[in-house]
């Protein structure tokens, strides 16, 4: 109705580019009170993907390097 022509047909698909490598630099960039708050809970995180619905669990080790990581000169 509208005069569109189709030219081509090719399948869809979603994908998401996230990574655990990604979703560590986020948390780090929290920052370093952030982190050091979440270790003194001595609870394991997770961190869930809005695009994909993909869940990253960081473990109290976990956040532990990521401060390190964080506080480096």
């Amino acid at each position: 109705d509208l005069g569109l022509e189709m030219m081509d047909r090719m399948p869809l698909e979603f994908s998401c580019n996230c990574t655990r490598e990604r979703v560590e630099k986020a948390v780090i960039s929290t920052g370093a009170a952030e982190l050091q708050d979440m270790i003194d809970e001595g609870k394991s995180i997770e961190v869930n993907c809005h695009f994909c619905g993909e869940t990253y669990e960081f473990s109290v080790e976990d956040l532990k390097r990521m401060l390190k990581r964080a506080t480096r000169p």
